[in-house]
């Protein structure tokens, strides 16, 4: 009798030891890491960088012929864990017209990785996260 109840107990520590080491990743797991986006030009790229306390997000747009053509910078605002938006530009590019249209992100950590949406739409797949 005291076999299959030790069993039991075995397996239901075990059950509960594997789900909590997949640990879910946060928006903060994702600082320094470039997320490329495939645009259906030349592409561009979103990484989220701590500099002091502040974050902020750098999005750069590939260009035919150059390897970056624009960078922007914009300050982030949490919205828990899992998410973050950003649209408020604080280093403007030197192509950047005063009056683009309005650009608001959100980056949000589902349970199948990262996704990018523009003014609530989700953005095409993402092409790859490379480390730098």
């Amino acid at each position: 009798m005291k076999r299959p109840f030790l069993l039991f107990l075995v397996l239901l520590i075990s059950a509960f030891n594997t789900s909590a080491q997949e640990k879910r990743k946060e928006i903060k797991d994702y600082i320094n890491t470039e997320i490329i986006l495939d645009n259906g030009w030349a592409g561009e790229s979103i990484t989220l960088i701590k500099e002091k306390k502040n974050y902020i997000i750098i999005r750069k747009i590939f260009g035919s012929g150059v390897p970056v053509a624009r960078t922007i910078k914009y300050s982030v605002t949490f919205k828990g864990d899992f998410q973050i938006d950003f649209s408020e530009i604080i280093e403007p590019d030197k192509l950047q017209s005063k009056k683009s249209c309005k650009e608001e992100f959100s980056i949000r950590v589902l349970e199948d990785g990262v996704s990018i949406f523009l003014n609530g739409l989700k953005l095409s797949k993402l092409s790859g996260n490379v480390l730098r």
